[in-house]
């Protein structure tokens, strides 16, 4: 990378299932301008902390197809659930 910015940070979530958001702006060594949005997402495990995931989904591309693509790509950051093997615990969430 030649120049990498945080443009921006926001924490989401909650304390059972912390997340954070990051837009990147970033220049590879060829002089390409790249932006990039990063969600993590943690997914708190059946037995609380211990058991828990992160999922990471990250989008690049050039700005201008940042700009036109970015509301597709919060659409898919929404449409994200995690399926359990197993059922929930009564009051649980999946």
């Amino acid at each position: 990378m030649a120049l990498l910015d945080v443009v921006s940070r926001h924490d989401v979530g909650d304390a059972t299932a912390p997340g954070l958001t990051q837009v990147l702006r970033m220049r590879t060594g060829e002089g390409t301008d790249l932006v990039q949005t990063q969600v993590f997402l943690t997914v708190p495990g059946a037995d609380g902390p211990v058991g828990r995931v992160v999922l990471e989904l990250v989008f690049t591309a050039e700005p201008e197809a940042a700009q036109r693509l970015t509301p597709d790509f919060r659409k898919f950051v929404a449409s994200v659930h995690v399926r359990r093997n197993h059922p929930a615990k009564e009051g649980e969430q999946l």
